[in-house]
């Protein structure tokens, strides 16, 4: 957790006093412990932003290394998502897999949805999709 509030100190313009009164932040401390407790050193943190504002908000963004993805973790409102995107952007998400997954703000739902993302990593069975015309289409050749 060091890492991401000293990024929040230097590039996020939030100091870390104001990290610990921010009301969700045990949930960040969580997310952010499970994705490393479940990956280890297949992922890398890029990015963190959170925001007290109006219902609350925060992302984390990470690199998952062995395939060059990337995962997007954002709560907004009472739920969160866990967006994929390969090298190219096309995207998908665990809920894709799994719509009757809560997705809720909640540590089991939060550590389920990751356990999900890995288990799918390692089957190697993910399908990406891209926009065309406003609609999702599956992306071939992934």
């Amino acid at each position: 957790m060091g890492m991401v509030l000293s990024r929040l100190k230097e590039g996020f313009g939030m100091h870390i006093d104001d990290a610990k009164k921010y009301k969700r932040y045990s949930i960040i401390k969580f997310t952010y412990n499970q994705f490393n407790c479940v990956f280890g050193n297949k992922i890398q943190l890029k990015d963190c932003y959170f925001t007290d504002k109006a219902m609350g908000y925060y992302k984390l963004e990470y690199l998952y290394i062995p395939k060059n993805y990337k995962f997007i973790f954002e709560h907004d409102r009472g739920y969160f998502t866990i967006k994929l995107l390969d090298s190219e952007e096309a995207f998908t998400y665990i809920s894709y897999i799994y719509p009757e997954l809560k997705s809720d703000l909640s540590e089991p739902n939060i550590r389920l949805f990751i356990e999900k993302l890995k288990y799918h990593l390692d089957k190697d069975d993910l399908e990406f999709y891209v926009l065309k015309n406003n609609q999702r289409v599956k992306k071939v050749g992934h």
